[in-house]
């Protein structure tokens, strides 16, 4: 007969073996006690990947970044106590952009819960909506619960479109001699895929074919060649976010500085197909509530209800590629309209000014920067405010996967998600962070000083939050700065030297461009600018597209859009 600590190993082995045949092969730890013979059993499986970091909160986004990236799901493992409330924030981002993760918290058995036991909480349900699926499960001695163990983490796996949680109950001893048992058999989940009727498919190309001022919104889930044949067929514009892959698409229907045109030269469009979930550009939002298409259909594999201006009239649940590939088939090659040229040459246009606007500059400014990114050929990680914002503006060639957590666009975590994008995509990562990210999440300097791929971090310090700068409140100035801005006076020079990183500095944009340049290594760039000049230099760009697309109006009045 088994002891406590051997049974601890037992379960705990077979739940790591089960969770590697469905896929996981990426484990991601905090200290910890009580979750020992979990620990115990990711170093002794050779199959399992283990990631280490001491701060719980920066592992669930260093895991998260790795789940993004990979698209595999990833397993965190963390003790009991606050160690698991420390998962909440990456939790609640994965939950809202589908990211696979697995919790294994580790906890304490029945006798010592609701009992004043020390470091022992109510972790059942912690994460209430946040979790795709949870169970508890028994104490690992209790060995009746080993016959349901395969099929039991089989439904973890298939529900891992998003969190899952599985609490881990543990008496003492929690380890002892052992030895790594028989694996158990697995069994397999084939995933559904939604295929429309011919029906269906009929229905909507007649609707498509009376409409030719439509465009395509591409989001970061549009898979490139589907979505490029439809909007071949219908010869409609491509807008594509910054998080799609097709925003590195040299294609003549890629419209990629839509934002800025909709910022300068509004528009409005009889029909739009918008493929996937979510797009960053709330320019291009507020200008389709402004102006409801006739038709806006959305083409999504999931269920959920994406269409916060509630204007989406046509909502349909299908397997992507084969919902294009479909509608192609039923379509015949439209006209060319003068809507598709109008739009190619608003683009030419709005590239070229951007392109002589930005030859011409030499000092550090945040669009700059933005622009500048483009041109290096490693992942891109964008923090929340204003560096996706400013990506989606002032684009230049996309080379690379680009990453952001916009799942609920929070400003924690964003070191340790890129991090973790550095392990998922095993190449070289590149993150443009606001200074107020960075100190959010300083702590994660731990993980880029050993991350065993390069992880260069920009920070952009304007002493607070530039993006407040842009919103309209109507407030003294000392009460923006103190209350919204939260200025501040850090420089992160000695962040860099506490976790022994490389620093620079750079005092203008060539100094920036050699750098980037330069074989790749993780390190800090801190890049000092003014929040008020910021704002000038959008405005100033904004004006000069203005001008431009005001002397363009006269050629354009004799077409319709």
């Amino acid at each position: 007969m088994k002891s406590t600590a051997e049974n601890n190993y037992y379960f705990s082995y077979q739940l790591i073996d089960q969770l590697i045949k469905q896929g996981v092969q990426d484990f991601f730890l905090a200290p910890g006690s009580r979750s020992t013979p979990l620990v115990l059993a990711v170093a002794n499986h050779f199959e399992a990947r283990s990631h280490i970091h001491f701060d719980e909160r920066g592992l669930a986004f260093y895991a998260l970044g790795c789940a993004k990236a990979s698209k595999k799901p990833v397993a965190l493992i963390v003790t009991s106590g606050t160690a698991v409330g420390n998962l909440l924030p990456a939790v609640m981002e994965a939950k809202h952009d589908f990211v696979p993760l697995i919790l294994l918290t580790a906890d304490r058995p029945p006798e010592l819960r609701d009992c004043g036991a020390n470091q022992s909480c109510n972790q059942v349900n912690i994460f209430g909506s946040y979790v795709n699926w949870q169970i508890d499960l028994p104490c690992a001695d209790e060995l009746s619960s080993i016959k349901s163990l395969s099929t039991t983490i089989a439904q973890a796996v298939y529900y891992a479109q998003g969190p899952v949680h599985l609490n881990c109950m543990f008496r003492e001893p929690l380890s002892s001699a052992h030895k790594s048992p028989e694996p158990l058999s697995s069994i397999h989940y084939t995933r559904a895929c939604l295929i429309p009727s011919s029906f269906i498919i009929e229905q909507y190309a007649s609707l498509l074919k009376e409409h030719t001022n439509g465009i395509i919104i591409a989001t970061a889930t549009s898979p490139v060649d589907p979505v490029v044949a439809l909007a071949e067929k219908l010869h409609w514009p491509i807008f594509p976010d910054i998080l799609s892959p097709l925003r590195a698409l040299n294609h003549p229907l890629i419209i990629s500085h839509f934002d800025l045109i909709l910022k300068t030269h509004p528009c409005s469009f009889e029909a739009v197909v918008q493929i996937g979930e979510r797009f960053v550009s709330k320019v291009l939002l507020q200008t389709l509530e402004k102006s409801p298409p006739k038709l806006y259909l959305q083409v999504l594999e999931g269920p959920h209800r994406f269409d916060p201006t509630h204007i989406i009239n046509h909502r349909m649940q299908s397997d992507i590629p084969s919902f294009c590939q479909m509608l192609c088939l039923k379509l015949a090659t439209s006209q060319i309209s003068s809507h598709l040229p109008l739009w190619q040459t608003r683009q030419l246009q709005t590239a070229k000014k951007l392109s002589d606007y930005f030859m011409k500059q030499t000092t550090l400014s945040e669009p700059a920067m933005a622009h500048l990114l483009g041109q290096k050929n490693s992942a891109l990680f964008l923090g929340n405010s204003m560096p996706i914002r400013d990506a989606n503006c002032y684009p230049s060639v996309v080379s690379g996967p680009v990453f952001a957590n916009r799942g609920l666009s929070g400003i924690d975590g964003n070191i340790a998600t890129a991090c973790g994008i550095a392990i998922g995509t095993q190449k070289h990562t590149l993150a443009l962070l606001g200074d107020l990210s960075f100190l959010h999440d300083v702590n994660s300097l731990a993980l880029v000083a050993k991350c065993p791929y390069p992880c260069t971090l920009i920070v952009i310090n304007n002493q607070g939050g530039g993006i407040f700068s842009f919103l309209p409140l109507d407030q003294p100035k000392t009460i923006k700065e103190i209350f919204f801005a939260t200025t501040h006076e850090v420089s992160f020079s000695s962040a860099a030297k506490l976790f022994s990183l490389p620093y620079y500095a750079p005092q203008d944009l060539a100094s920036l461009k050699n750098l980037l340049q330069q074989d790749p290594h993780s390190c800090i760039i801190e890049l000092m600018t003014n929040r008020e000049k910021n704002l000038l230099d959008h405005r100033q760009i904004e004006e000069l597209l203005s001008e431009m697309f005001s002397s363009l109006k006269q050629k354009e009045s004799t077409l319709s859009l």
